[in-house]
């Protein structure tokens, strides 16, 4: 039976300073995030994209975790 091998790419690491400086922006906004299907005003794209690159950097490091993992228990 094969293996199968999940690759994850690096994530980018980001200071303190430049993600305190982002959750400030993203607050002075106080426009909720758009839907994906059907933006409406008003709403905000960038924060819809935002809030998805925060779900895909969850998943890459969840892969990379059950990879981890995997390779540890052969």
């Amino acid at each position: 039976m094969g293996t199968t091998s999940v690759v994850t790419p690096e994530l980018e690491a980001y200071s303190d300073s430049f993600q305190a400086k982002a959750a400030q922006e993203m607050a002075e906004d106080g426009r909720r995030p758009c839907d994906r299907q059907q933006p409406r005003p008003p709403c905000s794209a960038l924060k819809r994209l935002a809030v998805d690159y925060g779900v895909m950097r969850e998943r890459v490091r969840a892969a990379g975790s059950e990879e981890t993992l995997s390779s540890q228990e052969e």
